[in-house]
This record gives structure tokens, sequence and C-alpha cells, in this order.
């Protein structure tokens, strides 16, 4: 069984891992007793000399996820920089980040102290306006931001399966069907579409100026053209 993985979906495919290694067991129960983001459980490509590198990508079978650019944009600003703070998170992306984008685009009238000491607060056109910013070197380098074709490579990697967040779990069965795996569990379906997560991201680029749109456009146009997806698609809900 030779599996590689990348970015959307990761926890769900860690857990499977887990099960795969024999470091859990193959139920819930047990799989919530791991951290399936403690990297010491895996090992990844860059721990590997060149030569297994090279026979790793020509031999395993490789596969990754993607997910609709604007909507995992989205997803992402509400889980790292709106998240509940009773929620402990492995990077403190308000006090990183979340003070940064206040301090550069936020009239400083307006400001409270309290922002900008904590960055609680940010604005979805604010985290647009830091990613679309050209002057800012550092606005796509955070793997929750950055473009999937910059992360995963997809036109460097000949990987034999890519699969979509939006069909998660048929995307899913037909990976583990064609390595000859079967587990007592399945991913848990998509809820993106025709849901509170659909109207919620519309509403986000709702508030986004035409500008702003279409800088944000220009950042993920070769997500958008390499994974087929519509950009104009928040405009259904």
């Amino acid at each position: 069984m030779k599996l590689k993985l990348k970015q959307v979906a990761t926890t769900n495919w860690k857990r499977v891992f887990l099960v795969l290694n024999g470091k859990a067991k193959a139920d819930l129960a047990d799989l919530n007793n791991f951290n399936p983001h403690d990297m010491s459980q895996f090992k990844t490509l860059v721990q590997y000399s060149l030569e297994d590198r090279k026979r790793l990508l020509a031999t395993y079978r490789k596969f990754m996820f993607v997910r609709h650019p604007f909507v995992r944009l989205d997803s992402a600003y509400y889980d790292r920089l709106r998240y509940d703070p009773k929620v402990v998170l492995d990077e403190n992306f308000q006090q990183l980040i979340g003070t940064e984008i206040i301090r550069r685009y936020r009239n400083p009238n307006i400001t409270s102290a309290k922002s900008l000491k904590e960055g609680h607060d940010v604005h979805f056109s604010e985290l647009v306006q830091y990613l679309t910013d050209e002057s800012n070197p550092v606005r796509m380098t955070n793997g929750h931001f950055a473009p999937i074709s910059s992360l995963c490579f997809p036109c460097q990697v000949n990987y034999d399966f890519i699969g979509k967040y939006e069909t998660l779990v048929d995307d899913a069965r037909n990976i583990l069907l064609q390595a000859n795996v079967s587990l007592p569990f399945i991913f848990p379906p998509s809820t993106n579409r025709g849901s509170k997560t659909s109207e919620r991201w519309s509403m986000d680029m709702r508030s986004l100026t035409p500008e702003l749109r279409q800088a944000l456009l220009r950042e993920y146009q070769q997500d958008f053209e390499l994974f087929d997806y519509d950009p104009n698609e928040w405009k259904r809900y």
C-alpha cells in the first residue's frame, strides 16, 4: 500500500494512514486518541534522501484533493482568523497575521487598541487586501492561503488521482478501492453545496469591491484553470 497526500482533507487522510500503518484501530473512538496533525506520526518526503524521493515519486500512487479556491480561502479565514478563542490552535494566526493585517489595512482612526493587540476581528475584505497587495512579499507564503497549485506542484508531480472536496466521499472510496484497501468507516460527506457555508462565502465575496474580486481572481487564476472551478459560482447563492 503506497499513498502520498497533500493539503485538502488531510485530517481525515492522516487518520486513514494511522490505521493503515497499524498505529490506530479502525474506529472513531480510538482515532480520537490521536492528534492527526502530530507530524511525528508521519514521515514526509523531505525526510528521505534525494534518490529515495525520486524513487517514491516514480513508484508510489500519488493523489491530491482540491477545493474551490474562494471557498477554501473563506474556510481558512474563519478557521484561522475568526476562530472560537476556546479552540487551541498550533499557530495563533490572530496574533501572528491578524494584527499585521489590521495594522496595514484598517483606518487607524477606527482601530481599537484591542484589535491591534489581539488581531481577533479581521474583516474578510482586509484579508483579501493582504493577499492581493503586491507590495507585501509574504502575502501568499502561508499554506492556508497559498494556491494549491503552488503547494502541490500538479504540473511537476505526475499525480495518479486528483480528487475534489465537493465529491470527497466518492473520490476517497475510489482511491482506496484502487489500492485494495477496505475500511469500516468513510469520510464525512461534504456540506459545501446548499448549506450555510455556501451562503457565507457568497456573502463574503459580495462584501468585496469589484477591484478586490478581480485582484483575488488573479492570485488564484491557475487553480481555477487547472482544477476546472467557476470563479463566479458565488453569485449563485
